[in-house]
């Protein structure tokens, strides 16, 4: 079979020669010389650098911005100091803090009153008038005003009387003499009046010492009764028409500022639990 094919058939094939290689190179513009190369080579664009800086930036002031609302959103405000302005009116419950006592002649009674309060004793009639403070009228309206304690002999009828007597405001009280002498009683009845008939007001008029007189609210209170007492204590209340209170004007205050405020009963009681007859 060797002979059916020609010997040249038979002869190990040889690679065939490779082609010299060519010298001819394309000519590119040297911008574009970079499109050629390979991916992982070529250089990274600028506007990628940009966008990261942006970014970066961005990232930096929303990090801050939301530090920034933190911080005041949980940030307590500071309370505002205000200058406190000059008090024309004393709080009540200074009044009774350090007394100062004091003997009538014309009265023939000693007691002890508040510091800051003004004494006038005449022949008919001695007051202690306190200085302005802060009362509450029958309305529940604040207002600058008075407390006036009179001690006037025994038969003086107040105006208020005219009509033949007036309502208690609340149930009389009974308080105690703190130093009472051999001619006067141990205790006293409180009554509180509204110099008005109507009932269920609430305005009280004037504290007086009834002695051995006491009332329950809304029970009336004949003057008869009034000329009897020896002599005849009240405290009533005034209205300041200015800062200067040059011309004060009788007023009735609200019940509840008797009933619910200590420190307003604390200096009147003081006062006259502390009076002695002589």
């Amino acid at each position: 079979m060797d002979g059916m094919y020609p010997d040249d058939l038979n002869k190990k094939l040889e690679t065939p020669p490779k082609a010299p290689a060519s010298s001819f190179a394309p000519e590119r513009p040297p911008e574009d010389e970079i499109l050629y190369l390979p991916p992982s080579q070529r250089p990274k664009p600028k506007w990628r650098k940009i966008f990261k800086i942006i970014l970066i930036v961005l990232i930096v002031a929303v990090v801050v911005a939301v530090a920034y609302l933190k911080f005041f959103h949980n940030k307590k405000p500071s309370p505002s100091v205000s200058k406190t302005p000059t008090q024309t009116t004393q709080p009540i419950d200074a009044f009774a803090d350090k007394t100062t006592e004091y003997t009538s002649e014309n009265v023939g009674l000693t007691f002890a009153y508040p510091q800051g309060w003004k004494v006038n004793d005449t022949a008919d009639k001695l007051t202690v008038t306190s200085p302005t403070t802060q009362l509450t009228d029958a309305t529940g309206q604040l207002f600058k005003g008075k407390i006036v304690l009179t001690i006037q002999p025994k038969g003086t009828i107040p105006k208020a009387f005219d009509s033949g007597g007036v309502i208690s405001a609340l149930d009389s009280r009974k308080i105690k003499y703190t130093k009472p002498s051999p001619v006067q009683r141990g205790q006293t009845y409180l009554t509180f009046l509204q110099y008005t008939q109507e009932l269920a007001k609430s305005e009280l008029s004037g504290v007086y010492v009834t002695g051995d007189f006491g009332y329950q609210a809304n029970q009336y209170v004949p003057k008869t009764d009034i000329a009897k007492l020896d002599p005849l204590i009240s405290v009533t209340f005034q209205k300041c028409d200015n800062d200067a209170c040059a011309n004060p004007s009788d007023i009735n205050i609200q019940t509840d500022m008797w009933t619910n405020n200590a420190d307003f009963q604390k200096a009147i009681i003081a006062t006259l639990t502390s009076i002695r007859v002589n």
